[in-house]
């Protein structure tokens, strides 16, 4: 049995991972944090984890404390605040999967130019795997550091990854369109991404330099082994969950099928 802890289990990401773990037969989630509701019951704050593990209640961060009751940490964390939590963890012997976007990013300089912050933990960089299975699954099971991957940049990579390789796809041509619903801004509110605001429209934004770029053309890269610059246009749907992506490219031969 895994001992885990969720770091930010409040959040979106956070409820979704509750979701997943308290179902599974090899995981005890031991501890959760969430500054907001400290003190309160799963059950209490969120009535849909009733029953399934009661005895669950939302505590501040103290490692002293969670770092004895926990073999494991999923990280639900703003980007920039993952990385002193990770670099702790990782010194205490943990394995950590941080769901931010601090560690998916190789190199640091990137990084620092789209999210217009210093990386503060440059050499824990090499050591983290993007937490992709269908492509790193080898990797992932010994790692001490996994960066969970984006929801658009995991659509588009696993859409493309089978063809990338392949010589008759134009790696100069790749166009991404994806569709999300308004969940994925997070659940801080926002006038732009309530629903009632949201309601009857359906538009672009954040081309062409929504953060997620540069992680779908680092991994792109890999796949095709040659430099990959691809253009990405997320659009916002009125609709809580859910995401939807289009891509295309051209083709230097013929195909049929």
């Amino acid at each position: 049995m895994i001992n885990v802890g969720i770091i930010g289990a409040a959040g979106y990401t956070g409820q979704t991972l509750l979701s997943i773990l308290l179902s599974h037969k090899h995981v005890n989630v031991a501890a959760i944090t969430s500054a907001t509701f400290e003190g309160e019951s799963l059950s209490n704050v969120f009535p849909a984890f009733a029953g399934r593990k009661n005895s669950l209640v939302f505590e501040k961060v103290d490692y002293d404390s969670i770092v004895k009751r926990c073999d494991t940490f999923f990280l639900c964390l703003p980007h920039r605040e993952s990385m002193p939590v990770v670099a702790k963890l990782l010194d205490a012997g943990k394995i950590v999967f941080d769901l931010s976007a601090d560690f998916r990013l190789k190199d640091h300089a990137v990084y620092e130019k789209w999210y217009g912050v210093t990386h503060t933990k440059k050499d824990l960089l090499a050591h983290a795997v993007y937490g992709l299975p269908e492509l790193y699954g080898d990797k992932i099971k010994n790692a001490s550091l996994v960066a969970v991957p984006g929801c658009y940049p995991t659509s588009a990579i696993l859409g493309m990854a089978p063809v990338l390789g392949k010589s008759f796809i134009d790696k100069s041509s790749i166009v991404i369109n994806s569709v999300s619903g308004v969940s994925g801004a997070g659940k801080k509110a926002m006038a732009d991404f309530m629903l009632a605001e949201l309601e009857g429209n359906f538009y672009a934004y954040g081309a062409p330099s929504h953060r997620h770029t540069p992680e779908i053309e680092q991994e792109f890269t890999i796949l095709a082994g040659k430099k990959t610059v691809v253009t990405f246009i997320p659009h916002l749907l009125p609709t809580t969950r859910g995401m939807y992506t289009t891509i295309t490219t051209k083709l230097t031969e013929e195909k049929t099928s």
